[in-house]
Formats: structure tokens, sequence, C-alpha cells
């Protein structure tokens, strides 16, 4: 049975070298989840799944394809499809050395967007390589830092080990007051100053960074009143429910982070509107979806007729044209991230922004509270939106 073209999926994408042999795979594997326009995994259907891989600067549809596959396989019991990507048309003629390449995908003729291959796989870029490789390491470049390694013939109680691809490997030890992270798929021991009540997401002051610890990203985060707000839109990948604007990662991820339902951004927690609403739903650990008197406490604070002009960002880079009298003063740089309708449709990116709170509408528990800023406005507006529509979420300190 084919999947009607409105309708729309969450691709999760995951490419892994078949296997680094002596002759190298020209093909890997590719395995998406596909939910309906309501978030349900989509099992036991057929569907029809177009690859394409381009190459060189993205240019929309007058992008170079040098790449187009077309599967007819089906969902399991999961929802989950399984392709061989080279399996039936050839990467012989893909000069790997020279990027970028992005992969576009559609099923059943409905386009998912397009996303950049931010590496290529060894063993394809090796088979179109013009440079033979010695065997000897000493003749690589950009060889990794291996001086904190060392490889393991045996584990000994008290070794912290990482699986190196074919071997086991001891992460040197760290020093006092130091942290293991995991940044690009790598670990690392980092310093991270601990205030008295043991914080460690740099409090001191008005302004700072941090990274989110399940994905490496880095945020600014700005403090208002006696509050700390981030500055940027969440951008963190939750499979079903969370979208970038018309599916564009290349186009508005940076700018404007992800799209989300209201059960995901609650990550299944219940209402609340406690201060704080101590929900930290999608958000980083240490940080939490505001509550609905947590924006009110925000606005108290401002104390000015037109909030909205403290909090946008300035300029029409993101916003448009009638984004007149924004001062920015607080730091807060809000951009308008639009909203993905209950249909799959996208709308208003650049027109306006609306962030979640963590509170339900009590007479009507099919909508949730946010808060929302207008291109020509500067008030700062209380809106109930329906749970099924994605917005923008901005996270708080805990």
């Amino acid at each position: 049975m084919n999947i009607m073209k409105s309708k729309i999926f969450t691709l999760l994408l995951i490419v892994m070298v078949t296997g680094l042999m002596a002759q190298s795979p020209l093909s890997f594997n590719y395995q998406a989840m596909l939910r309906n326009e309501a978030g349900e995994a989509m099992v036991s259907q057929d569907v029809d799944i177009r690859i394409e891989i381009l190459a060189g600067e993205y240019r929309g549809d007058n992008s170079d394809v040098v790449f187009t596959e077309d599967h007819d396989t089906a969902t399991n019991n999961l929802g989950l499809v399984n392709l061989q990507i080279g399996s039936i048309s050839t990467m012989e003629n893909i000069n790997w050395a020279e990027g970028p390449f992005f992969i576009r995908v559609s099923v059943d003729g409905a386009d998912m967007g397009v996303t950049q291959l931010l590496s290529v796989p060894f063993a394809l870029h090796a088979h179109t390589s013009a440079d033979a490789f010695s065997g000897n390491y000493e003749d690589l470049e950009n060889t990794p830092d291996l001086s904190n390694f060392i490889e393991m013939e045996e584990a000994q109680p008290g070794d912290l080990l990482i699986y190196q691809g074919d071997s086991w490997q001891s992460i040197a030890v760290g020093e006092e007051g130091q942290v293991l992270q995991i940044v690009n798929g790598m670990p690392q021991w980092a310093t991270i100053e601990w205030d008295e009540n043991g914080d460690d997401n740099g409090d001191d002051g008005d302004e700072g960074t941090f990274t989110d610890p399940r994905d490496g990203q880095e945020y600014s985060w700005v403090k208002i009143g006696n509050q700390r707000w981030m500055v940027e839109n969440l951008n963190y990948y939750t499979p079903g429910g969370s979208w970038y604007y018309n599916n564009d990662s290349i186009e508005y991820a940076a700018s404007y982070g992800r799209l989300y339902v209201w059960p995901v951004a609650m990550d299944g927690a219940e209402s609340s509107n406690t201060n704080p609403s101590g929900v930290q739903g999608v958000c980083p650990p240490g940080w939490h979806i505001p509550g609905d008197a947590e924006w009110d406490e925000l606005i108290a604070f401002l104390d000015s007729e037109t909030p909205a002009n403290l909090l946008k960002e300035e300029g029409t880079d993101h916003w448009q044209s009638t984004n007149e009298n924004v001062t920015n003063e607080t730091g807060f740089t809000a951009r308008p991230g639009g909203r993905r309708q209950a249909n799959g449709s996208f709308a208003s990116v650049g027109s306006f922004g609306l962030w979640w709170s963590s509170k339900e509408r009590i007479d009507s528990p099919e909508n949730a509270w946010t808060r929302y800023m207008l291109h020509n406005s500067a008030n700062v507006t209380r809106f109930s939106s329906a749970k099924n529509v994605a917005l923008s979420v901005r996270c708080v300190k805990d």
C-alpha cells in the first residue's frame, strides 16, 4: 500500500561503511524510521524511497545530482526500513574527494529534505583516491592524536575503555576536578568550574556559553533579572515530533533551531506552572522548559510597554523588514522560527516566533500556553496553541 504524498515522515539517518576489507565496498547502509503526520510509526507498509546524492554547492533543484537510486521496500513491525544504498545503482563514478556532498530523500514522492554528508565513509573515499596508501601509519596526514590512548592487551579492574573500530583502548586518567565528555564521538577530559552549590553551567556573570553533553552543540545564555535564558532556539534532535523548518537543515538549522510539538518538548511530562517549572523536557541537563509563570517573570522584569523590542534580534537578517525600533538590549535575541502545522505545512518563518511553556490550558487540554512575537509588533503575547503544532523552544537554567 503506497502512502499519500501529503504524508509527513520523520527520518532517522544512519550511514555506516559495510566493512573495511581489502576491496572497497561501494555501498552503505541506510536505516530510517517512518512516521505519519500524527507522529505514529508506520508499521508493515509498502513505501517507495528515492535516494539522491548531490555534489558541490547546494543550489536547491539546480544542484548537481551524481547518484540516484529507487527502492521499493516495506517497513517492518517497528516502522523501520533498511536499505543498502549502492546495491541498485553504481557509485563508481562519484569522486568522493571533491565535496561537499548532500543526500536528498523522498518517500512516495514526498520530498523529505536535504542533509549534508559531513564525512564520507573512508572505504568509499579510498575507492576514488588518486594516491595509494603505503600501509605505513606514519605516511598519513591529519592523523588523530593518540597520545591519550594506550592499546590494551587485557582489561584490568578500574580501566576506562573505548572501542576503536577493531580494538579496545584505555583512556588516560584525567586530572582532579575534570569530567569526561564525548565530543564528535570522541572522549576527552574537560575542566569545568563548579560553584559552591555544585553548579557547572557557567552561572558567573551575566552571559556565557555551555555545551549540551547529549550531542556536543554549544549554546549561549544570558542573565535577565534572576533568570538565565538560552540565547538560541533549541536544536536537539529527538525522533518523532521535531522538525527543521521546511525539513531543510541546511537553510534553517543554525538560525532557527528545531520546531517541537508540545508532548515532545515536554518529553512526556505533565503540565506544570510552578516557578521554576521543574520540567526538563527536551532541554539539556541542568535546563528546563519555562513555565507560564516564568515567562510572566521575564516580562515583568522588563517593565516596558514595548517588551518585544528589548527581546528581539536587531535588524532584518532573520526578521522581516518591518522589525523596527528593536534594541535587543536584554541579549535574548529572539528569532522568528515560524511553525509547523498539524497537517505538515510550514508557515511564518521570518514573520513571528512562538515558544512553548510547560503549562497546559486547563479549559482546553488539547492546547498549551505559548509566547509569541511578531515582526511588526512590540508586544509579547500570551497565546494558546494546539499541542500538535510544532513551535520553537527556549530553555531556562535550573
